[in-house]
């Protein structure tokens, strides 16, 4: 079952193309509604699912069939001490089990049952063996039979509801899982699974609390961790969820899912570098996590790298090709590389995948329109407009194609539909403007301009468009002040681009520099990108680096800070600030340093070795060694200074 936790559609996301949220097993890639608990406990982790994203059969059986093997194999005694018979029954049925062989583990059980009828453990085993099957129907009926012999038996309740849950029945799941957690209150298992049903539900907050003392019974469940993250950001808590999900990465190094959730949040808070650093994490946890390869493609392309999200896109495809969203985002990189008739074909697979896909509509149009095919972009527009009147992209670019086709008449309530949709929205007010200046009413242009220049008093071209106006009018004093204005907006943002294309070359030159170990040439190119671009986070944090190697500690720690400040998000200025406080002997506020990188970016190899490292001094030499681990397990090549290997040393 997919137990997804989705957005709807006044959530992050809605119908929109980067897809749910969604929950699967770390051990197995199973989606879960939570593991199989065994007899005498929460035992070993088996999932109870079929996985959310598409794959062979066998493939899932056998994930199944191996935790269940463990579930099983790990019980040590019964609560009723069987008949020699039943005993003999009941071990081959756990080899079976074990080798994958439910057919056999089922035959073997029901003969164990023959000589022990009122064996409750035997009916919870093969519950869990119909639940290997899919046959959710003999699941219950035997985890019910072993309730009726033992009321009290939470492990075969709590099972119980983990099937309904599967089965569709999260109100009688939620029941059945509240006795069970009643009945064992300290089974994080079983309140994590009541934090699933009650999800389904709807009953968030309920859930929210159920998942939070999972997670205090056993804060390294990443599973809880990650599906409170998933609720927090149903209840509207996107800070507290980015929390969480930090947290299961940090406790799960290799947690796909886990990942790629938090990616989602970083791409929601407009962070998109941190968010693509996120989902490639997420892909070298599981290279065939479709979604996360998806939402690397889109982050991608909204950084501009066209050519890099086109890859992830077709490799996405390549493992599905039914994906629309893929469809769409390959589509809108092929428009942006001006490959406007492939884009044309995506966008149309796209819309035969989904055809309630506005977005892809709206693109689809878009791309006729920049084909100069207005009646093929004026029919998509109005189609999207069918799926979604209230959609500003259809209304305004409906106004658009509309103005090109000189349908000024028809185009402008179009506008005026998109300006009332986002009334903040500057560029509808200047496409207004220009479609009033056609029809002759100068005075409605001129509000237009003017509203364009309150929300944006830099929009290219409003300055030139409203002096013309006034022009016409005979204002020309006024006319002139604004093409004044307009042309030294125009000398600005020529400074500007020439200043970022000089500050790019600078950095190249400094990182060349400090790869040939000249520091010195390197502080002067970069100290040249800083003058170049002050507000560039990216130079201030290679000076740093550069006046470091250099041995001016102040002045790197300066260049950090200041990179912190210009972007917060900057996890390597973090990263590289602490270690210059550790230097310093200020450990404290270098641990703070590392703590911060780690919160930004969880997959952090370099901040986890150092934050270990600074442990260790500390005398902590069991949370440096916890690091040391994380940091190998993300760059095997990472190893402890030699000086603290005997520190290490248990």
């Amino acid at each position: 079952m997919d137990v997804q936790i989705q957005n709807g559609p006044g959530e992050p996301g809605g119908d929109r193309p980067s897809g749910p949220f969604r929950v699967r097993c770390l051990q197995c890639h199973e989606t879960s509604v939570g593991r199989l608990i065994g007899v005498g406990g929460s035992g070993p982790a088996t999932a109870l699912t079929a996985d959310s994203v598409p794959r062979a059969r066998a493939e899932l059986l056998a994930g199944i069939c191996a935790r269940l093997a463990l579930a099983i194999l790990a019980v040590h005694g019964w609560a009723q001490e069987p008949a020699p018979d039943a005993f003999s029954h009941r071990e081959r049925g756990r080899s079976f089990a074990a080798a994958g062989e439910f057919d056999q583990a089922i035959g073997e059980f029901h003969a164990a049952l023959r000589q022990n009828p009122r064996s409750y453990e035997i009916r919870n085993y093969l519950g869990i063996c119909w639940v290997a099957k899919n046959d959710l129907d003999a699941a219950i009926r035997e985890f019910r039979e072993a309730l009726e012999l033992n009321p009290g038996y939470s492990v075969a309740r709590s099972n119980l509801g983990a099937a309904l849950l599967r089965a569709g029945e999260p109100h009688a799941a939620a029941a059945e899982l509240r006795l069970a957690a009643g009945a064992a209150p300290l089974s994080p298992e079983t309140h994590y699974r009541l934090g699933l049903a009650l999800s389904s539900t709807g009953d968030q907050h309920g859930a929210r609390s159920a998942l939070e003392r999972a997670v205090d019974l056993d804060p390294d469940f990443g599973q809880a961790l990650n599906n409170l993250g998933i609720v927090l950001m149903r209840i509207g808590d996107p800070e507290g969820a980015e929390r969480r999900f930090r947290q299961a990465t940090a406790v799960r190094p290799g947690y796909s899912e886990a990942h790629y959730n938090l990616g989602r949040v970083l791409s929601n808070k407009g962070a998109p570098r941190l968010a693509i650093e996120t989902f490639q994490a997420a892909l070298r946890a599981d290279p065939t996590h479709v979604g996360a390869r998806i939402q690397l493609g889109t982050a991608l392309l909204a950084e501009g790298e066209a050519e890099s999200a086109m890859r992830e896109l077709r490799e996405a495809l390549r493992l599905d090709a039914n994906l629309p969203d893929a469809h769409f985002q390959l589509g809108l990189a092929l428009r942006q590389k001006e490959d406007r008739s492939r884009a044309i074909v995506e966008f149309q697979k796209a819309i035969a995948l989904r055809p309630g896909f506005v977005e892809a509509r709206n693109a689809l149009g878009a791309a006729w329109a920049e084909t100069a095919r207005l009646q093929e972009a004026i029919q998509e527009f109005r189609a999207a407009l069918r799926l979604d009147p209230t959609s500003f992209d259809g209304h305004y670019n409906l106004g658009l194609a509309l103005l090109l086709s000189s349908e000024v008449g028809r185009a402008l309530p179009e506008l005026q539909a998109a300006a009332d949709i986002r009334p903040t929205e500057a560029r509808v007010h200047f496409r207004l403007g220009s479609a009033w200046v056609q029809t002759g009413d100068y005075e409605q242009a001129i509000a237009a301009f003017r509203t364009t220049l309150r929300l944006d008093p830099s929009y290219p071209g409003v300055h030139y468009r409203l002096g013309r106006v006034l022009h016409r009018r005979g204002d020309r004093k006024r006319a002139a002040e604004h093409f004044k204005i307009e042309t030294s907006l125009r000398k600005q943002q020529a400074l500007r681009d020439a200043a970022e294309t000089q500050m790019l070359l600078a950095i190249g030159r400094g990182i060349e520099a400090m790869a040939e170990h000249d520091a010195e040439t390197a502080v002067r190119e970069f100290r040249s990108a800083v003058r170049m671009v002050p507000d560039s986070a990216e130079a201030h944090n290679h000076l740093g680096v550069s006046l470091a190697r250099t041995g001016d500690v102040d002045g790197a720690i300066a260049a950090f800070q200041t990179a912190i400040e210009l972007e917060p998000d900057q996890s390597p200025a973090y990263n590289n600030l602490g270690g210059l406080l550790s230097a310093t002997s200020d450990l404290d506020s270098a641990a703070s340093q590392f703590e911060e990188a780690l919160r930004l970016q969880a997959d952090f190899a370099e901040a986890h070795f150092n934050l270990g490292v600074l442990l260790v001094r500390q005398g902590d030499r069991e949370r440096g060694r916890m690091e040391f681990e994380k940091a190998r397990q993300l760059d095997p090549d990472l190893e402890p200074p030699e000086d603290l290997g005997r520190l290490l040393l248990p």
